[in-house]
């Protein structure tokens, strides 16, 4: 059965809290919503605070 725009059934609610996240990074801490597949994205940007965090742990690893 189709919706009337602008009207959403109460499992939609519940899923999209749960895509509501803050970023990983420890200086940023942005709220985002997560777009990903299966759900599991850490930072709110790949290219700003996801490629930093994974500098960070390369570096720490080649120590």
């Amino acid at each position: 059965m189709d919706q009337p725009a602008g009207q959403t059934r109460p499992g939609d609610l519940r899923r999209g809290a749960a895509r509501l996240k803050s970023c990983a990074a420890h200086p940023c801490r942005w709220a985002y919503y997560d777009h990903s597949p299966a759900g599991r994205s850490r930072w709110c940007t790949m290219s700003i605070c996801g490629s930093r965090a994974k500098m960070r742990a390369f570096r720490a690893a080649r120590k």
